[in-house]
């Protein structure tokens, strides 16, 4: 491609994501192009923040995203990868005493979206969980699915992204003080989620960090069912394999 022509490209695709006037302005057909970006950038978050738009109702919701388009514009043509910042956006912009779990509804409506995107994990010839004995947890690793997300909350927004998920009323939720995990998973193609007390959420975290089971769990869940937690981290699909923990001289 022509220099000349790719610079002509990129200046163009940059008048029609940004949004402020441009030598373009007075071609015929071109606020066609601006309009038809905007909408398909508003409903690419539409589609994202589903919970989110189904607390705040579909006209406030495309205000904010009409906003969020102007402040932030696409810098890839992968829609579905749009809106990575659009929580923290939305933390800045409601006030917290009336819409108080809304930032935290559309963190996890972002991360059902890299759960559904991450890429399949590869085949690994890991250990058999049940061929591992009690005393040699210390010395494996469990390696998480690449599509698991979680995260703790200090809001109950996994309650009320659940509700609006399952179209139920979530304003049961919306005054409580209540401290809330969740974690995502794709375990047979399509998202799963399931709410995660402290000590599956610490049990995560440190399985992340790359500690051994048997340390995670000693650290993470001092004084909680050990085997009840790690067995439904097991059936969420979270943990894709074990292996012998690496240590290095």
């Amino acid at each position: 491609m022509r220099p000349e022509l790719a610079a002509f490209q990129q200046s163009f695709a940059a008048a029609i994501l940004s949004g402020t006037p441009s030598r373009f302005d007075r071609w015929p057909g071109f606020a066609v192009y601006r309009n038809t970006s905007m909408v398909a950038a508003i409903d690419s978050l539409a589609a994202s923040y589903s919970a989110t738009r189904a607390i705040l109702g579909d006209a406030d919701f495309r205000e904010l995203a009409r906003a969020y388009f102007r402040d932030n514009p696409p810098e890839t043509p992968v829609l579905a990868e749009y809106g990575a910042g659009f929580a923290d956006w939305l933390e800045q912009r409601l006030p917290t005493d009336r819409q108080p779990n809304v930032a935290d509804v559309a963190r996890i409506d972002r991360m059902q979206t890299e759960t559904h995107l991450a890429e399949e994990p590869d085949d690994a010839c890991g250990i058999d969980a049940a061929a591992i004995s009690e005393d040699a947890w210390m010395t494996v690793v469990a390696v998480l699915q690449p599509a698991a997300r979680f995260r703790w909350f200090a809001t109950p927004a996994p309650s009320v992204w659940l509700a609006s998920r399952n179209f139920t009323t979530p304003n049961e939720f919306a005054a409580a003080r209540t401290e809330e995990g969740i974690l995502l998973t794709r375990p047979r193609g399509a998202v799963e989620a399931v709410l995660i007390d402290r000590a599956e959420h610490q049990l995560l975290m440190r399985l992340q960090w790359g500690e051994s089971v048997g340390q995670a769990a000693i650290a993470a869940c001092p004084r909680a069912d050990i085997g009840a937690s790690f067995k439904r981290l097991l059936e969420s699909g979270a943990i894709h394999h074990f292996q012998r923990k690496e240590y290095q001289p």
